[in-house]
């Protein structure tokens, strides 16, 4: 009588280096949203990096009119931290 082992479960970070969303059944590619914005006479400002992320805003605020931001990230990458301290919560509050 042969067992059945069960495959060894790895996180996401063993498998990835980061923890967030894996790609799961699908294999779509996001457009090219700023384009898009452009072609309906709307400002695009796309993001592919983030030394981009300072200018660009800087552009949209300085812009007369709608702005349409398109900001390219990785999906594996959590936008937040993983937990969230009351140092953390409190820059982000009272920054503005």
């Amino acid at each position: 009588m042969s067992t059945l082992t069960r495959p060894k479960r790895r996180s996401l970070r063993s498998l990835h280096g980061a923890c967030g969303f894996i790609d799961s059944g699908t294999d779509l590619k996001n457009p090219n949203f700023a384009a898009m914005a452009e072609s309906i006479r709307v400002r695009g400002i796309r993001l592919e990096d983030p030394s981009e992320v300072e200018g660009g805003i800087t552009d949209a605020i300085a812009h007369d009119g709608p702005v349409l931001i398109d900001a390219v990230v990785s999906r594996v990458v959590l936008p937040v931290p993983p937990s969230i301290t009351a140092e953390w919560l409190r820059a982000l509050l009272f920054t503005c």
